[in-house]
């Protein structure tokens, strides 16, 4: 993350002592260790989260496919109900032709 040997020359340099320089490098590299993420850190939420978004599309994909087949299913229905009212209709004007 931070060249550490660098800035303890640095705060030695502008005046600091060699222990206070490495303790204040020290407790800022502990600092960053323990709440920074680490490019591996992040491989590891992006690897995650597209397995998560796979899982998604997955799942979603299943739902539209059955909401395909049941849209299916109902218009199959509908199809036989409309068939079955043409039918009677049919008969009825032929009843009613016959009839006047």
């Amino acid at each position: 993350m931070m060249n550490a040997l660098k800035h303890v020359e640095y705060l030695v340099e502008s005046g600091f002592t060699q222990q206070q320089s490495k303790g204040s490098v020290y407790t800022t590299v502990e600092i960053m260790n323990e709440n920074l993420a680490s490019k591996e850190d992040l491989k590891n939420v992006v690897h995650n989260m597209n397995t998560e978004f796979l899982v998604v599309r997955s799942e979603f994909s299943k739902g539209f496919s059955d909401v395909r087949l049941e849209m299916k299913e109902m218009e199959n229905r509908i199809t036989y109900k409309l068939s079955g009212i043409v039918v009677i209709a049919l008969g009825l004007f032929k009843g009613l032709e016959e009839f006047f």
